[in-house]
Order: C-alpha cells, then sequence, then structure tokens
C-alpha cells in the first residue's frame, strides 16, 4: 500500500510565499489599474480636451496672424476654478510659459503694427492712385465673373484655395438664382511676413494671383493699404524690391526686434505642449503623477 509523502518545510514554505506574491502581484496590478481609472475621463474631458482646444488655436495665431486676441479663457477660468492644480506640476508650469509667452508676442505686435500703419501708405501711393485701385477692382471683378463657375457655390472654393492668411473672392448672394463675385480676393502681408522676409516675399508671391490684392491691413480695407501685381509690373518692380525699404525702416523697431527673438521660442512651446497635451487625452494618468504634484 502506497503512502503519501509528507510535505516537507520547504515545500510548504514555497507555496506559501509564492501565494503570498501572487496575491500582492494581484494587488499591486489592482491598485494600479485603480489609480490609472480614477478620475481619468474627469481629467480628460474637464481639463485636457479643452485645454488642447484652445491651445490649437494659440497655435494657429502665432503662425498667420499676432494680432489676433491670443485666446485664454479656458486657462484663466481654470486658474480661477482651482481646476488647474489638477494637473501635474512640470505640466502646469510649461502650459503658463506657453500663455505667457505668446501674451508677450501679442504685447510687442499691437505698436508694431500701429507703426506699419503709418509707414506702409506713402509707399503705396507712390505705385497707385484710387483711381488705379477703382479701375483695377472694376476689371478683376468682371474677369472674375467670366472665369469662375458659381453653380451651386462649390466652384468658388474649389478654384480659390487658400495656402497663407487672406480670403476668397467676396460674393453677392441678393440674387439666389444668380450669385456673383463682389470684390476680388487678397493674400495678407502680416507681421510675421515682415518677420520672415525676403524668403516670405517669394513665397507669397507663388500664391498671389494677378485677380488678388496683397493688403497690408485688411481690416482698413482702403487703397493705400494693398498693391496688385499691375501696380509692380507697371512701377518695374518686383515684390521684394517694393518691400524692402519698408522691411529695413521696421528692422530697428525694438518692437520688430522682440518679435524676431522670441516668436519661434513661443511657438515651439505652443506646440510642445500641445503635443503633450494630445497624449495626456489618450493617456491622462501616469504613475509617476504621483511625485509631479
Amino acid at each position: 500500500m502506497n503512502q503519501r509523502a509528507k510535505p516537507t518545510f520547504w515545500g510548504v514554505w514555497g507555496k506559501r510565499t509564492w501565494a503570498f506574491l501572487g496575491l500582492s502581484l494581484l494587488g499591486i496590478f489592482s491598485a494600479y489599474y485603480t489609480y490609472r481609472t480614477t478620475g481619468a475621463d474627469s481629467l480628460r474631458t474637464d481639463l485636457y480636451l479643452p485645454l488642447y482646444s484652445e491651445i490649437a488655436v494659440v497655435e494657429s495665431t502665432l503662425g498667420s496672424d499676432l494680432l489676433q486676441p491670443v485666446p485664454s479663457k479656458t486657462y484663466e477660468s481654470l486658474k480661477k476654478s482651482g481646476g488647474i492644480e489638477r494637473l501635474p506640476v512640470s505640466l502646469k508650469s510649461k502650459i503658463a510659459d506657453a500663455y505667457g509667452q505668446s501674451l508677450d508676442i501679442r504685447f510687442h505686435a499691437l505698436p508694431l503694427a500701429v507703426r506699419i500703419e503709418r509707414i506702409v501708405p506713402s509707399y503705396i501711393q507712390k505705385l497707385r492712385s484710387a483711381k488705379d485701385d477703382s479701375d483695377w477692382n472694376h476689371r478683376a471683378v468682371a474677369q472674375l465673373n467670366r472665369d469662375t463657375d458659381l453653380r451651386g457655390l462649390s466652384g468658388l472654393y474649389a478654384q480659390f484655395t487658400m495656402s497663407h492668411a487672406g480670403a476668397t473672392p467676396a460674393l453677392d448672394r441678393r440674387d439666389p438664382k444668380a450669385p456673383r463675385i463682389a470684390a476680388p480676393g487678397f493674400v495678407s502681408w502680416t507681421i510675421d511676413d515682415w518677420i520672415a522676409f525676403p524668403n516670405r516675399a517669394t513665397e507669397i508671391y507663388m500664391g498671389w494671383t494677378d485677380l488678388m490684392y496683397l493688403e497690408f491691413d485688411p481690416k482698413l480695407e482702403t487703397w493705400q493699404y494693398r498693391i496688385t501685381q499691375e501696380d509692380l509690373v507697371r512701377n518695374h518692380l518686383t515684390l521684394q524690391e517694393f518691400l524692402e525699404p519698408i522691411y529695413l525702416q521696421l528692422h530697428d523697431d525694438s518692437d520688430f526686434e522682440q518679435i524676431a527673438a522670441k516668436s519661434s521660442s513661443a511657438l515651439n512651446a505652443v506646440r510642445e505642449v500641445k503635443a503633450e497635451l494630445a497624449d495626456r487625452i489618450r493617456n491622462p494618468k501616469r504613475i509617476v503623477d504621483i511625485w509631479d504634484h
């Protein structure tokens, strides 16, 4: 008759050890899962998604029109409510820096814009007059209406795609059955373009057609702040030749110098925050956050 072997001390101890380790690991994984999931949806929807949406607009503003207000409503609201304190310290610091640098750039852009408004008209008046502007506008509108298929209005947007700040031609829809182009479109020459001169002049010229204005202050909408390719040809000038003396006047402006020195850093800071917020939307909580508060 066979007898069962009695378990040895080490055998019993080994089983208990493995059981203990198994339970410990299970507890650790359970605690980890609980930490990763508890409050994660709230972080995603209440903080990371709204901040990402706002910082994306900040990035667009810095990359196209420095005169646009830097949106900060979401950020300021979270600071006021205390919700911002739920963020890891390192991320909170990066976000504060990105908004701070962006606001500083706009602080310098406003006085520079005023100076541009004062300088530009005298140079444009050497090229063109109010009559030149009116005559060209009528010819351009007539040509656009001959060349553009507005059936369903889809033709307009298909034919006029913008790769730079500006606007497509304006439509007159007073007769729904017979819409027509009422004004030419334009490409905007912005502060960012002045900073990137002369390279930007070549880029802009490639996307600027002979049936569009080049606008230096689209908000004013007066002939002293816009030119056409026809104006340059008539005066035997390239775009770079026309812009260079204006650029030289602006180049030594203190606000111009500050923007030139800081704009790249500000845009990089915003893009870094945007990328981290995008990652946080996918993965709201990390173990290292425990020590980053």
